[in-house]
């Protein structure tokens, strides 16, 4: 994740098990490896916050986003045995068209601006199409591999 938009001074998370294994596991460490750690990311900030266990509702906008991610990446690929490419595809797909989502009211009102999404600030302009002109919902082959990701 640091490699494609940089370090993050915060991180949010929920109590699933994988972070929480993960940062006990990391207080374990003896001193002489918590300083080995130390000294390879002194340059780095970042602060991880966890969420209560069993309450969701704590995550507010950010679970609402994550379950929108989660529908936009199964509406493009259901059940579907995909390969690497493919799944980065409908990962790119799906952050675009969260990206694209107004950050303020949107009037309906057509001689009003347009409201400020994301993607304005991440390429100058509003980018991308806001959505699958068509869903496939049929299994696919290996010869149209190609159509689903498009």
């Amino acid at each position: 994740m640091s490699s494609r938009k940089g370090t993050s001074k915060e991180m949010i998370s929920d109590n699933k098990g994988n972070f929480v294994l993960a940062n006990k596991e990391l207080r374990s460490f003896t001193d002489d490896e918590k300083k080995r750690i130390n000294e390879a990311t002194s340059h780095v900030d970042t602060k991880w916050h966890f969420d209560p266990p069993a309450a969701p509702h704590f995550g507010g906008v950010y679970e609402i986003i994550i379950k929108a991610a989660k529908r936009a990446i199964y509406s493009q690929l259901g059940n579907a045995d995909i390969v690497d490419e493919e799944l980065i595809t409908a990962f790119v797909g799906a952050k675009g068209l969260i990206n694209s989502q107004p950050l303020t009211y949107q009037s309906s009102d057509p001689k009003d601006c347009t409201p400020l999404t994301p993607n304005h600030f991440l390429f100058g302009q509003l980018g991308g199409k806001l959505a699958a002109d068509a869903v496939d919902i049929t299994s696919f082959n290996s010869k149209g591999r190609w159509r689903r990701v498009q």
